[in-house]
């Protein structure tokens, strides 16, 4: 191509695209106002293909995310989030309507787009154009109701880019989500069979899916249309990744003792805000991520796979009966479990929200078969109601229990009977009981208190917190070691080892029925305690007594050790 011929094609260029943009800014109309919500959302929400790929994924700052024309609305200020994506609940008032916004980029950062629409009318595109109007990249349904999705695209300019939300037929609302990162995003795959029954119905019947056909193992499964209706699951069903919730009214799905498999990583899995996931009994099985915002009821059956179940901050999950967990569940939400057991077979519960243990009987967290690496991890709070007793203890294997959070015993009894280290505070109210069995260990950072009793019946509990319950009972053959300075008010001793450098002061009704004190720390009866010796024991510390001390039974060893009576 000559000098010449290059000048005119790429002038003819520039005429094409400025025609382009003016052909785009005419299909944008402003509407009448209607408000929408803008919610922060975690960025592997819906790019759930590796939640440690995302953790690396610095989003830019979104607060330079500016509207172009959104129905006449402008965003509220600070609404978005530099710490996530940001989802976007809005609506197509007519056929061809355009929803545009403007992005400032800088060169090699990633962007993707999705789409899902809640009217099964809505035939959606999306479309993302450089600062120079030209598109980089556009997807849309092929179907009407279908989920849209535009993947990773790289940013190959710094400046102003484009991206659109288009009806290319139907009316409806529709969610939309921006992801935007410095380092490549995970792909999903566009869901291809959406529910299309508002009766809800059987998942196995053909005519129930915009496909034709119940779900298959390539299918992305959409159950979004709005109302208020359930779909069961009368097969087992192996499927790439599933939406579940529309913008109004409950959408449930119920397991009916089926197996639902979630087979791809890299495949989105959503309960949303609308969506309820009814575990019934069967299992949810595969490597693939869900991420709740909604409900979860499980009341039986199996949770398995290498997958990660995850409720978000919003989500509810109600456990009221016997399960078995072999995957991870991570919770940001609110948790009840009011029935049966909880099983951990290689397994992991890790609360970061509220988990409420209530009950009037007795609910137990066990290690089930096969499982060598059971634990339940508490960073929020696990709050023990009802005057019934929970265990975590051993059937088969054993269960860990580590906090790093807030554990409040507010009634009944909570038994951690294998063990666990804790960073996080334990508060036993009055009347309670918190049984320690297995190897505790409570850092520096982790204090003891209220008015309740800490039983330690077995193994070893090192404080290195401040301990301050009602009343410590150590029992057995168990070591309570105290390494920080202590005041309880009642001590009730009848057999193990009470060690460590700590200070032991009591204040109030005490007694010593067996067992051995030592360590290079002090137990000091206080002016207003009273002191009952009652049985043989060993003294291997200093007994101070400056309150009462009565002895009425056994016999008094004493090595290396010293009593100093000043009562």
């Amino acid at each position: 191509m000559s000098l010449a011929h290059f000048f005119y094609a790429k002038q003819a260029y520039r005429r094409a695209m400025r025609w382009v943009r003016l052909w785009r800014q005419q299909r944008r109309s402003p509407h009448v106002f209607r408000s929408f919500q803008l919610e922060s959302l975690e960025p592997r929400l819906l790019m759930s293909a590796d939640p440690t790929t995302l953790s690396t994924v610095a989003l830019t700052q979104v607060s330079n995310l500016q509207p172009a024309i959104v129905e006449g609305a402008e965003f509220p200020p600070g609404a978005f989030s530099a710490t996530a994506g940001s989802r976007l609940h809005e609506s197509f008032g007519a056929a061809a309507e355009v929803d545009a916004f403007f992005f400032d980029a800088t060169a090699g950062q990633h962007m993707a787009l999705e789409l899902m629409p809640h009217a099964s009318a809505i035939q959606g595109r999306v479309e993302i154009l450089d600062p120079n109007g030209v598109s980089i990249g556009s997807v849309d349904a092929g179907t009407a109701g279908g989920y849209v999705l535009l993947q990773d695209k790289v940013l190959a300019q710094t400046g102003r880019y484009t991206f659109e939300f288009e009806s290319l037929a139907g009316t409806g609302s529709y969610d939309a989500n921006v992801f935007v990162g410095t380092t490549a995003l995970p792909t999903v795959a566009a869901a291809t069979n959406n529910w299309m029954n508002s009766a809800g119905g059987n998942w196995n019947t053909a005519t129930n899916w915009s496909l034709g056909v119940a779900p298959t193992a390539n299918d992305v499964v959409g159950i979004t249309l709005d109302g208020a209706y359930t779909v069961t699951m009368d097969v087992s069903a192996n499927v790439a990744g599933i939406i579940l919730g529309g913008t109004t009214g409950t959408q449930t799905l119920k397991t009916n003792n089926q197996t639902l498999t979630l087979s791809s990583i890299t495949n989105p899995s959503l309960v949303g805000s609308h969506g309820i996931l009814n575990l019934n009994g069967g299992t949810l099985n595969g490597p693939a991520e869900l991420d709740i915002s909604g409900a979860l009821n499980w009341s039986g059956g199996t949770m398995s796979g290498t997958g990660l179940t995850l409720l978000t901050s919003g989500a509810t999950f109600g456990l009221t009966n016997g399960v078995t967990l072999s995957r991870e569940l991570e919770n940001l939400g609110t948790v009840t479990w009011s029935g049966g057991d909880l099983f951990i077979a290689n397994g992991q519960v890790l609360n970061r929200g509220t988990f409420l243990a209530t009950t009037t009987g007795a609910l137990n967290i066990y290690g089930g078969f096969g499982g060598t690496s059971n634990v339940f991890t508490n960073q929020g709070t696990f709050r023990k109601q009802g005057t019934g007793t929970v265990s975590v203890t051993t059937y088969n294997t054993g269960v860990m229990f580590d906090n790093s959070g807030v554990v409040d015993v507010q009634g009944g009894s909570l038994q951690l009977l294998t063990g666990g280290t804790h960073t996080g505070d334990f508060t036993v109210a009055a009347g309670t009981t918190l049984q320690l069995d297995g190897t505790h260990t409570f850092q520096s950072t982790s204090d003891v208190g209220g008015a309740g009793t800490v039983q330690i019946w077995n193994g070893t509990s090192t404080f290195g917190g401040t301990l301050t319950p009602g009343e410590l009972t150590i029992s057995n053959s168990s070591t309570a070691t105290v390494n920080g300075a202590t005041q309880l008010p009642k001590l009730t001793f009848r057999g193990g080892t009470l060690n460590g450098p700590g200070d032991l002061t009591l204040s109030g009704a005490s007694t010593w029925a067996g067992g051995t004190m030592s360590g290079t720390g002090r137990t000091i009866i206080g002016p207003t305690g009273s002191f009952g010796l009652t049985a043989s024991v060993f003294l291997s510390r200093v007994l101070e007594n400056q309150g009462t001390t009565t002895w009425s039974g056994g016999d008094l060893f004493i090595a290396n050790g010293q009593v100093l009576n000043r009562g």
